[in-house]
């Protein structure tokens, strides 16, 4: 069924909640960073930018590298491992400030609290071990539809 251009699109009770609640959210956390004052809002603000040129600039030019490079796979392993790469290069991104430990002060022990060295090498191999449970089941699929054999289709 499509939309024709004149059908108006009417949201539910949880859309609306969701709205208000999200709106709140935003709200609270506008007015706290303002209320720290320019410094706190300079740190915010250089955190989003960052974070953005290393979307545009590292990870996305990484990620279309690797689809291309996987491009030739067979169609089983494509898709498992499309996500454990993406996993791993957004993990790898996310967790820099992490291991960096940047932020962390010694009179406020709750900032940065855990090992992240450690941590981060664990949320890859959960990441990877779901990839892995993911491409099994597609290779034990595809061999008992071809009767033993796995695809070989792109």
């Amino acid at each position: 069924m499509t939309d024709s251009p004149g059908d108006v699109h009417r949201y539910g009770a949880a859309f609306w909640i969701a709205v208000i609640v999200g709106c709140g959210l935003i709200a609270v956390g506008i007015t706290t960073i303002v209320d720290r004052g320019t410094s706190t809002i300079l740190n915010v603000g250089a955190v989003l930018v960052a974070s953005d040129v290393a979307h545009d600039l590292v990870l996305l030019p990484l990620v279309a590298l690797i689809a291309l490079a996987l491009r030739g796979l067979d169609v089983t392993w494509r898709a498992p491992l499309d996500a454990a790469l993406g996993w791993t290069l957004v993990v790898a991104i996310v967790s820099v400030p992490l291991v960096g430990a940047f932020g962390r002060t010694s009179n406020n022990p709750s900032v940065l609290p855990l090992d992240y060295s450690t941590a981060v090498p664990t949320a890859l191999g959960a990441g990877w071990a779901v990839c892995a449970a993911w491409l099994a089941l597609r290779l034990l699929r595809a061999r008992r539809a071809d009767g033993g054999a796995v695809s070989r289709e792109a």
